[in-house]
Formats: C-alpha cells, sequence, structure tokens
C-alpha cells in the first residue's frame, strides 16, 4: 500500500475545508419572502403547505411484474 505524501494530505485538507464551507452555507440558507408563496390558476398568492402537512405515497412496481403474475 502507498503512503501518503505532504501534498495528498495537503490536498485532502483543502477538500475537507470546502466541504465545511459549503455545507455551513447551506445549513443556514434562508428563503426570499417571493419563494414563500405561489400563484393559483386563480391567480392568487398562496402560501406553500408546511412539510407536516404534506402526505406522499410512491408505488414502483416490480420488474417484469406483468409476466411474472401469469
Amino acid at each position: 500500500m502507498e503512503e501518503w505524501n505532504t501534498v495528498d494530505c495537503l490536498h485532502c485538507q483543502i477538500a475537507l475545508a470546502a466541504l465545511i464551507v459549503v455545507s455551513y452555507g447551506v445549513l443556514f440558507m434562508s428563503r426570499h419572502e417571493k419563494e414563500k408563496y405561489f400563484l393559483t390558476a386563480a391567480g392568487e398568492t398562496e402560501p406553500f403547505p408546511s412539510h407536516s402537512s404534506l402526505k406522499l405515497s410512491v408505488v414502483v412496481p416490480a420488474y417484469n411484474e406483468e409476466s411474472r403474475s401469469q
């Protein structure tokens, strides 16, 4: 197994620092006031629903489901 030299370690440290900076920026990202609302078909402005009020069901069929059931 190859040993890591100083340049390799420096590259890893730079990559880790960049990841921390980007993660920190995304963590504290806020929405602009215009991004909190949407226009309905009637042209009225309504707020987006909260995450806790959304429910989603996803049905994923199996591979070749039709041919296996016959």
